[in-house]
């Protein structure tokens, strides 16, 4: 398990949104596969001071050019005065031997401000133990963040995540709340999701067969976790509790419905020309400002702000040619880092 550029991307939101990194316990031991460049460079936007500075100079040390080094340092950095790290093995020297697949000791539990997971949780059978073995390591007012696949990563480890499943579980009954989840495409474009009790409907991507989507969650602990942790699926219980049938139709919607029957209708080789199409229109016009990726997924300082417009369910849009930048209030190009 690894650090990439977005996983610090989100360590710096993390941080500028109040996240107590001094107490910090990862899933297991963090590499950092960051390039030496592209840190420095995120580092800067997030901290201007952080340029030419002392510290800039001692990360430089240890993550040299096409280095692979473990990735307390960068906690450090963030304020980490203790970095633990959890796994089944000593294999990378990790702190705390621990099977995650099994209960964690009372004396980790609500021991940590800040639980780390980088990708480890869909490696895990058990999953329900290990979500509750994390949320668990945490300390009412610490944070949860975790990076979990989200679509497309077929065969990397036994599972992929619903965004509906860490609203529903990182929940007020559980102990948790404020949590907050970014979809990260493999063309590093990012979006916000919306909670799907929020909408008062299912959601989900219009994401291309070919691209793959991460999921980075972070949320507050509130209360200490029980015993029992349970998560249902919002709109079951609304049904549950209006006493009336799901239906299911109502739920996806009749544009998404009539829109998904055009998109049948398009021949595929037409496809990428309707791409570039609405690109191109998109950028001369400026309406990519009110719309968003699809119905569902809003950018989250920039764009669609609250409108929820779905746009033709083939088009993977390209986002405006500049975004605000959620991290540091800048902007990037296109096809760079949106936030």
């Amino acid at each position: 398990m690894g650090m990439s550029s977005e996983s610090l991307r989100m360590m710096c939101f993390a941080a500028k949104n109040g996240t107590d990194f001094s107490k910090t316990v990862t899933i297991g031991r963090q590499l950092c596969l960051i390039p030496k460049e592209e840190l420095n460079k995120i580092l800067s936007d997030y901290n201007p001071g952080y340029k030419d500075s002392h510290e800039m100079k001692e990360l430089n040390k240890i993550y040299y050019k096409d280095s692979c080094q473990y990735a307390e340092p960068l906690f450090e950095y963030f304020g980490a005065k203790t970095t633990d790290s959890i796994d089944i093995s000593n294999y990378e020297n990790a702190t705390i031997i621990q099977d995650m697949c099994a209960e964690i000791d009372d004396s980790l539990k609500n021991k940590y401000t800040c639980v780390w997971d980088g990708g480890a949780l869909e490696h895990i059978f058990r999953f329900p133990t290990a979500i509750k073995n994390c949320m668990e390591l945490v300390k009412p007012s610490g944070h949860l963040i975790l990076e979990t696949p989200g679509n497309n990563w077929f065969g990397h480890g036994f599972y992929q995540f619903s965004p509906e499943l860490f609203f529903s579980l990182l929940d007020k009954q559980n102990g948790f709340a404020g949590t907050r989840i970014f979809m990260q495409n493999d063309m590093l474009n990012w979006y916000e999701a919306i909670p799907p009790k929020t909408l008062g409907m299912r959601t989900g991507t219009c994401c291309s067969v070919s691209r793959s989507m991460l999921m980075h969650i972070v949320s507050q602990k509130i209360s200490d976790t029980p015993d029992t942790i349970n998560a249902y699926q919002s709109d079951y219980q609304a049904a549950w509790t209006n006493n009336d049938p799901v239906d299911k139709n109502a739920i996806i919607g009749s544009n998404l419905r009539l829109l998904h029957k055009i998109r049948c209708c398009i021949p595929k080789f037409l496809l990428p020309a309707a791409w570039w199409l609405w690109n191109n229109l998109c950028y001369f016009t400026q309406i990519s400002k009110s719309y968003t990726r699809d119905k569902y997924f809003e950018n989250p300082n920039g764009g669609g702000g609250g409108d929820y417009e779905c746009i033709l369910e083939f088009c993977l849009i390209y986002p405006q040619r500049k975004w605000k930048n959620l991290f540091f209030g800048g902007y990037y190009e296109n096809k760079q880092y949106p936030i």
